[in-house]
């Protein structure tokens, strides 16, 4: 399983070089860093719901 994730990452950044496509893994990687980011900052006592959201 390992293996094939890495082939696969080897294949997609390939691919991705050749077509130019930069700017896309750019943002995202910035959009799963700022995900990763928010979900370190949950923890047990964190609500499902913001207290926002509940109020009308």
């Amino acid at each position: 399983m390992m293996k094939s994730l890495i082939v696969a990452s080897i294949v997609s950044e390939r691919l991705l070089l050749i077509l130019r496509y930069r700017t896309f893994l750019t943002y995202g990687i910035l959009i799963v860093t700022l995900g990763f980011y928010l979900m370190s900052t949950m923890d047990l006592a964190t609500n499902e719901f913001p207290k926002i959201a509940l109020a009308q």
